[in-house]
């Protein structure tokens, strides 16, 4: 659970260090374009927080929803779990997350017990609502609505494996991105096939608890 205190001081932490270094940040660019490094640091319309620990169920997210469901790429999506769609090779890991949370169009939540347990998890979720990004929040059982965090609380919050939430996170993508129509039937497919992955990796994971 996150005290109920711990909000401002989270906020106020993560405002800290993800707001007081962008010029830095911008120093470093600066360096490296007089250097003549070629280098793309342009940020990604969409922001995946969450734990490496649950690796299966972000690849599958990212492959059945929003590759092969909404037909994105990698330029257009940054998760750190997922390769080729993360920290590129020689990249500032700190630099690159702060840069893609704070430009990025839209940040899902994927709130897992994993989740819940880290710091580099919930500071990322701090610093999505101090840069007033366009923050989805999902949860994944065992996590409910009583159990998410007094911060997530006066929130609507839906789970991730959830028919009528993906499908309006697909509505919500295509219009922030001005991504054209998806093939309905395909992505129907894809979705279910999610949602059956998303029972069974439930399953398993209870059985490690």
């Amino acid at each position: 659970y996150i005290k109920q205190n711990t909000k401002k001081k989270l906020i106020k932490e993560v405002s800290g260090e993800f707001l007081n270094n962008k010029a830095s940040n911008k120093k470093d660019l600066n360096e490296k374009k007089h250097l003549n490094i070629d280098i793309d640091l342009k940020a990604k319309d969409i922001f995946i927080s969450h734990s490496s620990k649950d690796k299966l169920l972000i690849d599958k997210f990212v492959e059945k929803i929003l590759i092969l469901g909404l037909g994105l790429s990698n330029s257009d999506i940054f998760c750190t779990s997922t390769e080729g769609f993360g920290i590129r090779t020689g990249e500032d890991f700190r630099a690159a997350i702060r840069r893609n949370i704070s430009e990025s169009k839209i940040t899902i939540l994927i709130i897992s017990p994993n989740y819940k347990k880290s710091e580099i998890c919930l500071n990322e979720m701090g610093a999505a609502w101090v840069l007033n990004s366009y923050v989805i929040p999902t949860i994944i059982d065992p996590v409910d609505y009583k159990s998410v965090g007094t911060i997530m609380e006066p929130l609507h919050i839906s789970k991730l494996n959830d028919s009528t939430f993906l499908d309006e996170l697909s509505q919500m993508i295509i219009k922030a991105l001005n991504k054209n129509k998806f093939d309905i039937v395909s992505w129907n497919k894809h979705k279910q096939e999610f949602i059956d992955f998303t029972k069974e990796w439930i399953k398993e994971c209870s059985r490690v608890l």
